[in-house]
């Protein structure tokens, strides 16, 4: 077996591990790895870790009994697809919809526990599903101040509409005179 540094490594002479489960969530792991190279000389290897985790299965790792994958990568295929309509949709701009798929992206790594890789997505959703709801109200104003005949046309003023308009008092209009028989 040869190293990073191209030396050649007889063999393993030690690997321990230690585990603790701290807070039910958090599995905590070291395991330094000893291995002598051709010159004879000493290599320690120290691996440190932190796993997230649902309590039950983290407390399976530390035992040391063997864990079904599926338990903690459930997610694969529907980060696989989320991923995917991101794509699509930042393609196609389609602001909103590229919001929602961030937004459930960013929930999905939460479900995963990998808790600091799913705020980034879940404030770009956020931002993106802001953005397209101000630009939507834009495109409102813009088309209800450009009128029904088009930009630099006349525009229709509104009609009075008798069930929302009050009254006007003051301009009474004069009484119609009698039909005659005539």
């Amino acid at each position: 077996m040869t190293g990073p540094v191209g030396a050649v490594y007889k063999r393993t002479l030690a690997s321990v591990g230690l585990c603790f489960l701290l807070a039910g969530c958090v599995l905590q792991s070291h395991t330094p790895v000893f291995s002598e190279s051709d010159a004879g000389a000493l290599i320690q290897v120290d691996s440190k870790g932190v796993r997230h985790g649902p309590p039950e299965v983290l407390a399976r790792l530390a035992k040391g009994e063997d864990v079904d994958p599926s338990l903690y990568h459930s997610l694969l295929f529907v980060m696989l697809g989320l991923s995917a309509l991101i794509l699509v949709t930042a393609l196609w701009r389609k602001r909103l919809f590229l919001g929602m798929a961030l937004a459930l992206y960013g929930l999905a790594t939460f479900n995963l526990h990998y808790w600091g890789f799913g705020v980034p997505f879940l404030l770009i959703g956020s931002w993106y599903l802001v953005r397209a709801y101000r630009l939507g109200q834009k495109l409102k104003l813009a088309k209800a101040e450009e009128g029904p005949t088009g930009p630099g046309g006349p525009a229709r003023r509104a009609q009075p509409n008798k069930r929302y308009t009050p009254p006007v008092t003051g301009t009474a209009k004069p009484p119609k005179p009698p039909k005659s028989d005539s």
